[in-house]
């Protein structure tokens, strides 16, 4: 589907509404009541979540089954919304394919794009609205339907998603060679992707991060100190060396932001 379609604003849904006055002139007459919309039976975002660097993009499918006793015309409209209100829109890839007289599988796919659409307020818990259209409305009623002319037209919060901003972290330490119970300081720092620009990453305070070591020959962890981000996310840290093994950072991420783990650092303990 042609990028122009899918980027679209809430102004879009504004002109339609403006354009409903002129219906009666498309044939649909003032006083016939269009049937009930079709009922959603299902609606599915093919992914829990995704995490995009500066400029990147992705593309999410969404797969929705409806029904309706006039059937499915081969038409739905879906929308993505963002916690900043930023709305991403399918007007028309979402073709329907009958299942049965009364049953129809929609799909659509919609291609976030960080910079250009997405800025980092945009970053969380995005909602899917959905709207499936029956066999029985005919095409000037489409544009009444789509823009809210009736009450249960769209049908909201069908399943939700996050998009969040991506993650790098960094970590050195000092000394590489200690002795047991000596001190090992570690610093290093975490950003995210800067979606606002459109290049790069920033740094933020506030952000909860560990100091985590795991010994030679194990796979368990032990988290030595809990820090937090600086002003430009820089970190730094302590902990008490006692057996040879790996140090690193770990962040476990928000709503906002993705999970990420530093690069491993290895301290030899030695007598």
């Amino acid at each position: 589907m042609a990028p122009d379609r899918k980027r679209r604003s809430a102004g879009i849904l504004a002109s339609i509404a403006a354009g409903v006055l002129s219906l009666p002139l498309l044939g649909a007459p003032a006083h016939a009541q269009p049937p009930d919309p079709a009922e959603i039976l299902s609606a599915d975002i093919d992914s829990y979540g995704i995490a995009l660097g500066p400029n990147e993009s992705a593309t999410v499918e969404v797969n929705i089954t409806a029904r309706h006793d006039t059937g499915i015309r081969h038409l739905a409209w879906a929308t993505l919304e963002g916690p900043d209100g930023t709305n991403l829109w399918d007007f028309g890839s979402g073709r329907c394919v009958e299942v049965t007289d009364t049953r129809a599988d929609c799909t659509f796919e919609f291609t976030p794009e960080a910079g250009s659409e997405l800025s980092n307020a945009s970053a969380g818990r995005w909602t899917l609205d959905a709207m499936v259209i029956p066999g029985q409305v005919g095409s000037g009623y489409e544009y009444w339907y789509a823009a809210g002319g009736h009450p249960d037209s769209w049908e909201r919060n069908l399943d939700s998603f996050y998009i969040k901003r991506d993650s790098k972290i960094e970590m050195d330490l000092s000394p590489p060679v200690t002795s047991p119970g000596n001190t090992v300081s570690t610093i290093g720092s975490l950003e995210f992707a800067d979606w606002s620009s459109g290049s790069g990453y920033t740094g933020e305070s506030g952000h909860p991060v560990k100091l985590a070591f795991r010994p030679y020959g194990s796979s368990y962890i032990q988290y030595l100190d809990d820090l937090t981000t600086y002003s430009n996310g820089v970190l730094w840290g302590y902990g008490v060396a006692q057996e040879d093994g790996y140090w690193y950072f770990a962040y476990q991420g928000s709503d906002t932001t993705e999970w990420v783990y530093s690069p491993v650092e290895y301290v030899n303990v030695v007598d």
